[in-house]
């Protein structure tokens, strides 16, 4: 799987390092950020299982990040590179310093009306706490993925689109091995397009996932865990001025479990992100979703995630801004050998959260911002309620 790694990073040094005569060619932007958070509950659990994981339940946290995003054009193609690099520092529970990382790098060409993009994404980071049980607490998770995709757009007319994907996701402690799944995932759609009615796209999809680490005795014989997904639907764009903008689809899916007696899923998945202005100072965003997932959980095969989160954002000046907000998420674990009363199969997490931002000059902003945050799940002793305050400097070139 190193190949991904290395062409992201091979795409990387092939923009950064160009000569002084195409340099003019660059367009680049960069962001700094420095932050600092409190958290009364970044054990994620109850007292006596943050105790049982050697984890302090209140910690201090500090993290570094920069974000980047750089194009040249070669000839007909352009090359890109974005994503983050940066690490996390936990005053209390030390265990959890890691660096994050989460780079996507490629090259697109336009094709007549249509435009081919291939690219390769590698990320790397510390598990999040609400994926482990009692096992250990110390995993680094990194997922690698290869993207190759054609979408041809007209301001009036038909247009057809594909996609392909393949990612793999790999975890470091031996106790999650069986966690490790590989997924592939193909997507062809038709839209039409006009300018006065936005654009409709109808489409099909078809993912594939295996945990390659983990085998289920059934009748005597050995199956490999995974499912797959077959899915149809619609989808919706548009905007309207400078004030709705939006997408919106929904489609049918069938999960097919390979083992015997695990639940698959019937019914309706749906995703939408709808932004609206109702003055110059005010800006709102809804954004909605339900999907199946492969579960990064051990002896699970797939969640049933559901989220809703609202957020509203008002400009006092030119310098001061006040944001709100508010989500809502839970997932339903299916798998063939889910524990009872060891692994969590049903959680509720909810968030309200909001900041104050002012802007020091051109460049360089400040934010304060505070979020409380409380998950209910199935086994109590991983139920928690969480209060934090962040201080964040970002800097911008």
């Amino acid at each position: 799987m190193k190949y991904v790694k290395a062409l992201g990073l091979g795409a990387a040094g092939a923009l950064l390092c160009s000569s002084a005569a195409m340099a003019q060619a660059l367009d680049w932007n960069t962001t700094v950020r420095a932050r600092v958070t409190y958290d009364s509950a970044a054990a994620r659990s109850s007292d006596a299982i943050a105790a049982a994981r050697g984890l302090e339940e209140e910690d201090v946290i500090g993290d570094i990040l920069a974000t980047f995003n750089v194009k040249r054009p070669v000839g007909r193609q352009q090359l890109f590179a974005q994503g983050s690099v940066g690490y996390d520092f936990h005053q209390q529970n030390t265990q959890l310093n890691r660096e994050r990382i989460n780079v996507t790098a490629g090259v697109s060409r336009q094709v007549g009306p249509c435009a081919a993009k291939g690219s390769g994404g590698y990320a790397r980071s510390q598990s999040d706490l609400e994926d482990l049980n009692l096992e250990a607490v110390k995993n680094v998770l990194e997922r690698r993925s290869v993207q190759v995709g054609l979408a041809c757009s007209r301001v009036i007319g038909i247009a057809p689109t594909f996609s392909f994907s393949q990612d793999w996701v790999e975890n470091s402690a031996a106790t999650r091995q069986q966690a490790n799944s590989d997924s592939i995932t193909g997507r062809i759609g038709l839209g039409y397009s006009r300018p006065v009615l936005g654009s409709v796209s109808v489409y099909g999809e078809y993912r594939e996932s295996t945990f390659p680490n983990r085998l289920i005795l059934v009748n005597g014989e050995l199956i490999q865990d995974g499912f797959e997904v077959y899915s149809g639907g619609v989808q919706y764009d548009r905007a309207l001025g400078s004030r709705l903008a939006g997408s919106i689809s929904a489609a049918y899916t069938s999960l097919r479990p390979e083992a015997p007696g695990v639940n698959g899923y019937d019914g309706l998945t749906y995703g939408a992100s709808l932004s609206y202005r109702p003055t110059s100072r005010l800006s709102t965003n809804l954004a909605f979703t339900r999907d199946t997932r492969p579960s990064n959980r051990l002896d699970s095969t797939y969640d049933l995630h559901e989220l809703l989160s609202l957020q509203a954002n008002y400009k006092i000046g030119y310098r001061l801004s006040l944001s709100l907000g508010g989500s809502r998420s839970t997932n339903k674990v299916q798998g063939a050998a889910l524990v009872p009363g060891i692994d969590v199969r049903d959680e509720e997490t909810r968030a309200i959260f909001g900041a104050v931002s002012m802007k020091v000059n051109e460049h360089v902003a400040l934010s304060l911002d505070a979020r409380h945050q409380e998950r209910d799940a199935d086994l109590s002793g991983f139920d928690y309620r969480s209060e934090q305050i962040g201080l964040t400097a970002t800097a911008g070139f």
